[in-house]
């Protein structure tokens, strides 16, 4: 059966759930700016997304701990108690696909399907009444109708990895020793297909500013939406590629 479905936002965790769409014989429409998002090269997709990447990798990236999972949370969020990804990721290699090439490929296939227009909280729920199901990647907080709470963290991103960085390598810095210097205080450094990134959660030159999404208390989705994406859902522990197996869960428990 095919079904009436709606994509909101054009970021690589939307067009992943397009190409998702696709795959279980359907045409999505997307809604939202037709403005590609900036995709930073140091990022990687974990799995392949069938149809738009090869299933071989890219390549491998190796993973490397220094110090301690109380240090790094300590880098991090100031609280050696906070939780963190570093135990998500046991030290070696894993297969890599390049995020920015992958994007690529789905910006050109989808780009055409694209209703250049800002989704709201109010639009976002007309298109939703006229669906059988939608699926959301724009920003949660965006979605939302202004009475509920978002927390993130403030983060800090260079395009350099730390020196002694190897090639195609993540670095995750647990070291308890943090001095005062804002330079000395990074806590993940990485070189992923020749490019460079380092992440602080102080400010330091030549860096811009961003946003770890945390936590929220919003309930303004639609009944019938499915968010996707790290700021869709509002959560830092969701990947970019989950959007694929959870779009197809989604389709596959309404159909």
């Amino acid at each position: 059966m095919t079904m009436k479905i709606a994509i909101f936002g054009c970021g690589p965790a939307a067009l992943i759930s397009a190409q998702a769409c696709f795959a279980m014989g359907h045409n999505p429409q997307i809604y939202s700016i037709q403005r590609k998002s900036v995709m930073p090269g140091a990022q990687y997709l974990h799995q392949p997304i069938p149809g738009i990447t090869d299933d071989e990798p890219d390549g491998e990236l190796a993973i490397i701990k220094i110090g301690t999972k109380e240090g790094y949370a300590q880098r991090v969020y100031g609280s050696p108690d906070a939780p963190v990804s570093w135990d998500s990721y046991e030290e070696g290699g894993y297969p890599a696909w390049q995020l920015s090439k992958t994007y690529d490929k789905l910006w050109a296939r989808w780009r055409d399907a694209i209703v250049d227009i800002e989704v709201d909280y109010a639009y976002m729920h007309r298109i939703a009444d006229a669906c059988d199901i939608v699926f959301s990647g724009i920003p949660l907080n965006k979605a939302c109708s202004g009475v509920h709470e978002f927390h993130g963290r403030r983060i800090w991103v260079a395009d350099r990895a730390w020196p002694g960085c190897p090639d195609n390598c993540i670095v995750y810095n647990g070291e308890d020793d943090v001095t005062k210097r804002p330079e000395a205080t990074w806590y993940r450094t990485s070189k992923i297909f020749g490019h460079e990134s380092t992440e602080w959660a102080v400010p330091v030159m030549s860096s811009w500013s961003g946003i770890k999404p945390l936590s929220h208390n919003c309930d303004c989705l639609p009944e019938n939406a499915v968010p996707v994406g790290r700021f869709g859902r509002w959560d830092k522990q969701t990947l970019v590629h989950h959007a694929y197996q959870e779009t197809m869960d989604a389709l596959l428990a309404v159909q």
